[in-house]
Formats: C-alpha cells, structure tokens, sequence
C-alpha cells in the first residue's frame, strides 16, 4: 500500500510509463487512464495507454489517439482501476510487472509494487484528480473531460450511493475547467443504440422477481453486439419499485455467465459475488458463473436469497 504523496513523487521520478486500463474499458478505466496520460504529459514524460480492448464509440472524445506502439517497452507501468491482473486481459503479463496500482476496488489483489487504494473514491478518476495536485499538473479542458467521464460514469450520472460531496466538488471542479459535461451526458445517460433497446427487450423479458419482490434475476442470451452496449443493464433491474438487488446472468461462453450485480441499501453485492470468487463494491460487483443456465440461476438465486437474510 501507498499514499497520495509517495505515489505522486513515483510517478514524477518516472519516465517510459505504460498506463494499464482494464478489459471491456468503461468510462472509469479510460478516463481515468487518460486524464492521468494528459498529466503525465504535461511533466513531459513518455508514456502511453495501452488496453486489450478497442475503446468504446462513446469513449473516443476522451480518450485521445495516442495509443501503446508495439515497440514500446516500459520502464514504469501503473495500472488504474484495474482489481486483478485477470482484468488486463492480453496485457496480463504487464500487470504481473506493475510498479503501482491506482483504484478503489475494495476487491484489489494488491498485485503492484505499490497501490494507490481508496475504496471511499466514486471511481480512479477521483483518486487520479487528487493526484494532480501532487503533480504539480493545471487541469486542462483534455484532463477535465476525462475526469469528468470517470466521475459521472462510476456514479451513474452522480445519483449512485459512491457519490459523496467531494465527488461534486471534483465534477463542479472539471466543468469550471472546460469539461465538454453537455455532450458527454447526452452520449453516456440519454443515447441509445438499436442494439441496446434490443438487449433491454431480452433483459425485462427473461427477468424473474422472487423472495417477496426484493429480488430479482434475468439473462441475456446475445453475444454479438458490441461492449458498451451491454455496459449498466443490470443497474436497470434496480430500478423497479422495492427491489433491494438484482441481478443479470450474460453468456459469454458454452457454459460460462458473467454475472453483474447492483443493489439499493441492504445488500452487499461484494459478498455475494465472492460466493462465485468475483468482487467488487457493496453496490455493483461482478464474477464469472459457469454451468447450464438452469443451474447457474438456481445458484445465484440460492445466494442472493443468503445474503438478503444475512442483511434482514
């Protein structure tokens, strides 16, 4: 573990920094990734982003268009909002080799030589935006529109329970400094694709509400549709009326779920999903669930139905 201040004067003392960003990269991991490469920049250092998956559509106006060269080859490698190695993908063997690690995963493998962790952050981007500071860096209109992607997209539009007072500030902070807020909350919260509104169809057609109402679990059958299309379906099933967590089983493989699941107060997602050796926060955590789709929401339900009676 590190603090602020030993973790900024590591990355002033560096130079040949590779920036490691997780799998299906969501708004956190990018713009927190590349807020902290614009930083990074400014000090004049070389560094690069690198990440396993092509960057969302959506994503592009922040994430800039340097990406890793193959011939690259580190010297300093940090990994933001990345839990465990498993989420780098191909880039795996980089995390095995991570100098530090910036996130606020309570889930975190301590895998780096030294991790920046604060599981009170909404999201890296909130840790990254105190470490500017530290760096001696001016938020630039680039740097605050990546903030400003990360912090609105780990808080869902700030109305998530991970958004604190200090999160506004930060956002307040990133308008004030030319965040382009208008544009990307249009893009993030009011645009859907066709592709979506089809994936919302199978979610509430194969969704099940059980145990009086509080819980609720559904599937999604589709595997062809692009990433960020599936990006907070389960967040939708915690909408409905009295309904403490949810739950949605997608297929990602013969035999293989990748289990998402969000909760109001009263339920820890993160315990319920290292029952299946995932993790992640209280409110949202995710795993990996493998057998026929029978069996696998017998068992989630079985499990969630567990942790609704440990939190009665």
């Amino acid at each position: 573990m590190t603090d602020l201040q030993r973790a900024a004067k590591m990355l002033k003392a560096a130079d040949g920094i590779m920036i490691l960003t997780h799998t299906h990269p969501d708004g956190d991991t990018v713009g927190a990734g590349f807020a902290l490469f614009h930083a990074l920049k400014a000090l004049g250092k070389r560094c690069f982003v690198a990440n396993a998956d092509p960057i969302p559509p959506s994503l592009l106006s922040v994430s800039g268009a340097e990406r890793l060269p193959v011939e690259f080859e580190p010297d300093f490698i940090v990994a933001v909002d990345v839990a465990e190695t498993s989420l780098l993908g191909a880039l795996a063997p980089y995390g095995e080799r991570a100098d530090l690690c910036v996130d606020h995963h309570k889930s975190n493998k301590r895998y780096a030589g030294f991790t920046l962790l604060d599981e009170a952050a909404s999201s890296a981007g909130e840790i990254v935006y105190d470490l500017l500071g530290l760096l001696g860096v001016a938020m630039t209109p680039e740097i605050a529109s990546a903030l400003y992607a990360a912090l609105s997209t780990d808080t869902g539009c700030f109305r998530y329970r991970n958004n604190t007072p200090k999160t506004m500030r930060a956002a307040a902070e990133t308008m004030e400094a030319g965040a382009d807020f208008g544009s990307m909350n249009k893009i993030f919260f009011e645009t859907v694709s066709k592709e979506r509104a089809l994936l919302l169809r199978e979610l509430y057609g194969n969704m099940e509400i059980f145990s009086g109402g509080r819980l609720v679990v559904s599937f999604i059958d589709i595997h062809n549709f692009p990433e960020d299309d599936y990006d907070g379906l389960s967040g939708e099933l915690r909408k409905i009326e009295g309904v403490a967590a949810a739950v949605l089983l997608r297929r990602t493989g013969a035999d293989e779920y990748k289990l998402s699941a969000r909760s109001n107060a009263g339920f820890d997602c993160s315990a319920l999903c290292a029952v299946f050796g995932g993790g992640g926060h209280v409110g949202a955590a995710g795993a990996t669930v493998t057998g026929d789709l029978a069996d696998c929401v017998g068992r989630v339900k079985a499990a969630m139905e567990a942790e609704l009676r440990r939190n009665a």
